[in-house]
């Protein structure tokens, strides 16, 4: 990027603007979609001049400062709807429950079924042995679409208690539950920058800091919120030579920083909500992920789900050249980008209920005698949530990380070849490579799918290989 430097005045810039929902039209059909807050504002300030130390040193043609300060926030809401679970559904009386897409006027609401997919021991509680069914075969229904108490699992009911409320009637998606996206971001940038005049060079030197701390509401603000937390730092500095009146070579070297992290809130990771709730977890801390289909929304948001430092170097040399009706201009560039990434999605595990969990199995819905409508929905969510019988999981052990390495390179030549008053050449040649990405430590790669031979003499049907930048990779 571009900055302004100091001069031999002192001069200020103060500037603000603000944006307010207030003043924003209200969006279409006000009454069941309102006007979200939207408050922004970004403010600055940058001043500079001369360094002028009183009977030390005076700066005025030689040395020059900079400084800015931009401070932003913002805070926006976004209207949403979701369906939640009812009181009846939470007791396990899904009697009066319904599919997502039949709520309108005129629709016939088409009930939902549950069905039992595992045997029950002799105390009516539900074991891991799966009824196995033959070709064309029906689970057995639940009467009237009540989960026995015995057969609610308590974990199952902890998780759909947590679900928040109905706090409206169900619209024409089924939903009745609205709620409101929240955003608010705070940041805070500053730019330092000097300048430095020695005879024919000038050298220039900026440092430019931008933190910024964000929080991302989802249904409520405790679980579902998660926080983001990023540092981008940038250093540049330029050395400028000027001589023979038509000759220029200017030195860049620059290195930037970026911290990106995501994850739980503080709420969320105070402590062991795993244990807590029955959940085995490789997680001391945190709350696990975990959710339903139909329309339902997902809970929970993984603990440290992305942690990611950036770092590049560049260096770039540019000379110039005027001389006679040719404008010569050579320079070449080089990049050495880093990308550290450690990973902790799945850490604290997904846990997923879905419908298939207590569907009708093998049997044809549209002729089975237990069901009041013809091809009904058979098998609900917060069925299978309350009966604890997962779909699936997806837990990661460990976390591996991965640092990736590469480089860049380039160069150029170009002429601007003034051949008359209104005719110019402009001719160029230039060349760049970028050397594929490597990981440091060797923890990813690559297979081969063709016949290897191993070192032992044995013939293997395909390798794994790291991924290394190699030279008989490159060639390969």
């Amino acid at each position: 990027m571009s900055t302004k430097s100091g001069t031999n005045q002192f001069h200020g810039i103060l500037n603000s603007a603000s944006q307010n929902d207030i003043l924003n039209a209200a969006p279409y059909a006000n009454v069941t979609n309102p006007k979200g807050m939207l408050r922004q504002w970004r403010g600055g300030v940058n001043v500079g001049g001369p360094v002028y130390l009183p009977k030390l040193y005076n700066g005025k043609n030689k040395t020059f400062w900079f400084f800015s300060f931009e401070p932003f926030r913002n805070y926006s809401q976004q209207k949403s709807y979701a369906r939640t679970v009812t009181d009846l559904e939470r007791q396990g009386d899904f009697s009066q429950s319904y599919t997502t897409a039949s709520y309108c006027a005129t629709c016939t609401r088409t009930p939902v079924f549950i069905f039992q997919q595992y045997l029950a021991n002799a105390s009516g509680q539900l074991t891991n042995t799966p009824i196995v069914l033959s070709a064309g075969q029906s689970y057995p229904q639940f009467a009237g679409n009540k989960i026995p108490a015995s057969m609610i699992n308590p974990l199952g009911q902890k998780l759909l208690n947590m679900l928040p409320q109905p706090n409206m009637p169900f619209n024409a998606s089924g939903q009745n539950f609205g709620f409101w996206r929240n955003i608010r971001n705070i940041d805070n940038r500053t730019t330092y920058k000097g300048d430095q005049m020695i005879g024919n060079d000038r050298i220039t030197f900026r440092f430019s800091l931008v933190p910024l701390i964000g929080d991302r509401g989802y249904i409520d603000n405790t679980f579902a919120t998660v926080i983001d937390r990023n540092t981008a730092a940038n250093m540049a500095s330029t050395w400028t030579h000027t001589w023979g009146g038509n000759k220029v070579n200017e030195v860049r070297m620059g290195y930037s920083r970026n911290n990106m992290y995501r994850g739980q809130n503080d709420y969320a990771t105070a402590k062991d909500w795993y244990t807590e709730l029955g959940f085995p977890s490789f997680m001391s801390t945190g709350f696990p992920v975990f959710g339903m289909n139909g329309g339902f929304p997902g809970y929970g948001a993984n603990p440290r789900s992305s942690y990611e430092i950036d770092n590049s170097l560049q260096a770039t040399d540019i000379f110039n050249w005027t001389k006679g009706k040719h404008n010569l201009k050579m320079g070449f560039e080089f990049q050495a980008p880093q990308q550290n990434l450690v990973d902790y999605t799945n850490q604290s595990g997904s846990w997923l209920f879905y419908d298939n969990m207590t569907n009708i199995g093998n049997g044809n819905p549209a002729t089975y005698p237990g069901l009041m409508t013809p091809g009904a929905t058979t098998g609900y969510g917060p069925a299978t949530m309350l009966l604890g019988t997962v779909y699936y999981v997806t837990m990661a052990p460990y976390v591996v990380p991965y640092q990736y390495r590469w480089k860049y390179y380039a160069g150029f030549l170009q002429d601007d070849f003034k051949l008359t008053a209104r005719f110019t050449l402009n001719i160029g040649l230039r060349y760049q490579v970028e050397v594929p990405r490597s990981e440091k430590h060797g923890n990813q790669g690559y297979w081969v799918n063709s016949p290897m031979k191993a070192s032992t003499g044995v013939t293997l049907p395909g390798k794994a290989l790291p991924l290394t930048c190699t030279a008989k990779r490159l060639s390969a």
